[in-house]
């Protein structure tokens, strides 16, 4: 434990490192709980809090990237972390408004990106050997918002013949926790992040769906499937086809729909080189515009935007001087 009135250990250790180290910009992600102590946990706060944040801010510019917005915003604007960092980069540019109305005043459009693209060559579309490939975890109870229960999304590929592997926690194979035992024999283990390139570079066709719904909400994996070069399946999301469009890039099935996604998928097997085309055209699209070196390069401009709202801010409160 620390001394009563002294500053967390943790944050002794960063305001160090971004003293020494003459840091100009800190970057933080997933701190939706931040605020929830995780006991089993050390710290028990394991992720950086506001007030930390706060002292943080007295050296270096702070923005927060939230990957997995919608979700973070109620926790977001619960918890004031928000509020305590420079600007708020968001994968759900709908929830700007709805993070500006609480206090953010510079909320930006943040999606995941690709950063794997040299580590293994792309398979020709000859060489992939297996038709489709979900990597995620089930959802015991999905509702409205979930879409399709996952389950149901694989057992429908699997209903129309398809080659399949499956790849999660093992709840996959628990019916009580949303899997289903019949799915064992596609069912690969846990996916390590690292090897995602790989597991996607097996596939025809890889599936993306979203847990919530929001306007222009991109995840990780359609960057990750489309970076490995295999056709991206999803959810009709809105705002989506802008930027990906329907079977010029991407195919999309309506949300909850199960007879949808059986259509599609039948489709997208059938015409192979629609498929290859389109999987092709957006593997391109990523690698030109949706990379992590991309992302650093926004990162940049909102580091020298955020510096200049802090001086035209000093200029207001001191009269110009």
């Amino acid at each position: 434990p620390d001394e009563p009135g002294a500053l967390p250990i943790g944050l002794v250790r960063r305001l160090e490192l971004v003293r020494r180290e003459k840091v100009d910009l800190v970057v933080s992600a997933k701190e939706f709980d931040s605020n929830i102590p995780a006991y089993d946990q050390t710290p028990s706060f394991w992720h950086v809090r506001v007030e930390e944040r706060e002292r943080l801010r007295e050296l270096a510019v702070v923005i927060h990237v939230s990957l997995d917005m919608p979700d973070d915003a109620g926790w977001s604007i619960q918890c004031g972390l928000h509020r305590a960092a420079d600007a708020l980069g968001t994968c759900c540019v709908g929830t700007r408004e709805v993070l500006r109305n609480h206090g953010q005043p510079h909320v930006f459009e943040y999606w995941p990106g690709w950063d794997q693209a040299a580590r293994t060559p792309t398979p020709a579309a000859s060489e992939r050997p297996v038709d489709f490939v979900f990597v995620g975890s089930p959802y015991l109870k999905p509702n409205d918002d979930f879409g399709i229960p996952r389950r149901d999304v694989v057992l429908a590929a699997l209903g129309l013949g398809l080659s399949v592997e499956l790849y999660g926690s093992s709840d996959w194979l628990d019916e009580r926790l949303g899997g289903n035992p019949s799915l064992a024999a596609v069912y690969k283990g846990p996916a390590d992040f690292d090897r995602l390139h790989e597991i996607y570079s097996r596939a025809k066709i890889g599936y993306s769906s979203f847990l919530r719904r929001g306007f222009r909400y991109l995840n990780d994996r359609v960057p990750i499937v489309a970076g490995s070069g295999a056709f991206v399946l999803m959810e009709e999301q809105a705002g989506l086809e802008g930027e990906f469009p329907e079977g010029v890039m991407a195919g999309y099935h309506k949300r909850g729909d199960l007879e949808s996604l059986r259509d599609r998928l039948a489709y997208w097997r059938e015409h192979n080189d629609e498929r290859v085309a389109a999987a092709e055209r957006m593997q391109a699209h990523v690698l030109a515009r949706h990379t992590w070196g991309a992302r650093a390069a926004l990162l940049a401009a909102e580091y020298e935007l955020a510096l200049a709202r802090r001086k035209a801010k000093r200029a207001s409160c001191c009269g110009g001087g």
